[in-house]
């Protein structure tokens, strides 16, 4: 990773270092945005498969609350669950489709070294400098959002108690 936030993986005069922090800074976000609605609306559904009564403590007077699983009680199903779960990550594969038009965009900017970089010997160098951020970003991107969407199989699968499970979902 450390060669890849050197001054080859980007345009002349645009800090890849920045580009790379900007890069986790989404992928964290992203991560953020799909997990904190997933887990409030599994919490929700895993809150309405039980039920509360009022028992009476002996010889006190007083009452305490008692939870219990409704014996009829199904779990929503889990792509129910998962609305806008890759939300974020949507966004920055958009996000970094832009910044490859702004990396080519800043070759024909002031003194136009497009004509300069045409003229190299290795003319694959203005490809590989405007490519190498977004494409390992939206490869960065795809295997974080199967990663997140590997975690709240688990969530899902793991903390719905078995007998409350949709037909069809078993344990693995």
């Amino acid at each position: 990773m450390r060669r890849l936030e050197g001054k080859m993986s980007a345009p002349p005069g645009v800090e890849a270092a920045r580009e790379w922090m900007w890069l986790r800074v989404g992928l964290l976000c992203s991560v953020l945005a799909g997990l904190g609605p997933f887990i409030m609306r599994f919490e929700y559904a895993r809150n309405d498969l039980f039920g509360h009564e009022m028992i009476p403590v002996a010889d006190t007077g007083k009452f305490e609350m008692r939870k219990f699983l409704r014996p009829d009680a199904v779990m929503t199903e889990f792509s129910d669950l998962m609305q806008g779960l890759f939300f974020g990550f949507i966004l920055l594969a958009v996000c970094l489709l832009g910044l490859l038009l702004w990396h080519y965009m800043t070759y024909r900017q002031g003194s136009m070294s497009i004509y300069l970089m045409r003229r190299l010997p290795d003319r694959t160098l203005i490809h590989r400098q405007c490519w190498t951020v977004p494409l390992l970003g939206l490869f960065l991107c795809a295997a974080t959002a199967l990663l997140l969407l590997g975690c709240c199989c688990l969530i899902y699968r793991y903390r719905t108690p078995e007998v409350c499970l949709p037909a069809g979902y078993r344990r693995f």
